[in-house]
């Protein structure tokens, strides 16, 4: 049996950014952070709308959501732009991110949209 589609994974199926610009929470954070060439996990990245932003700050992003087709978009439009931008289809339980083999690098910052 198929497993059924999440609400997001139909979303982000129906077209590009549907989730609008990045949180202003992240942009104001960026825009005052002083350190350079971070590691950054972005929890529940969804298409991209804060991964690509924080990585033309120049940061390397992990971007980490459920949904196939937004992790595919994001690794896509990150391409284009030359960005250093790693995705991953992965289930959150709660605080605990389940993600095999991924400190690879130290992780500086942990972000998650509420």
């Amino acid at each position: 049996m198929a497993k059924k589609p999440s609400k997001y994974e139909l979303l982000y199926l129906e077209g590009r950014n549907i989730c609008g610009a990045p949180s202003q929470q992240f942009v104001d954070f960026f825009n005052t952070f002083n350190r350079k060439n971070c590691r950054v996990l972005d929890r529940g990245c969804g298409q991209e709308r804060d991964a690509l932003f924080i990585a033309r700050k120049g940061h390397s992003v992990c971007g980490v959501d459920l949904s196939e087709t937004g992790i595919s978009q994001m690794l896509e439009d990150a391409r284009k732009e030359g960005l250093n931008i790693d995705g991953m289809v992965a289930y959150i339980y709660g605080r605990i991110l389940l993600i095999p083999n991924f400190v690879t690098r130290k992780l500086i910052l942990l972000l998650q949209f509420n």
